[in-house]
């Protein structure tokens, strides 16, 4: 994880990371239908993101979310997604 969140914070050159730990236990209860309110919270709080050429994500311990595989699916679809 640290490996990860260090090359991912390098390769974005200062732009923000959507970084979310889903071993935290604050969020212990999310489901598969709220990532989407995460992300587009994230988009919200940095709307340059969302029209950015890049946008870096990082999802840790997300095998927590049951039905996760197909939220990661469709992030992927887009190129400028990039997610670790």
């Amino acid at each position: 994880s640290t490996l990860a969140e260090m090359s991912v914070h390098a390769a974005s050159e200062g732009q923000p990371v959507l970084q979310i730990h889903f071993a935290d236990d604050r969020i212990s209860g999310l489901k598969v239908e709220d990532l989407q309110d995460c992300l587009t919270a994230f988009y919200e709080l940095k709307p340059e993101v969302e029209i950015a050429k890049e946008r870096w994500m990082i999802f840790d311990e997300i095998q927590l979310i049951k039905g996760w595989e197909l939220f990661i699916e469709r992030l992927l679809r887009d190129a400028r997604n990039r997610i670790t």
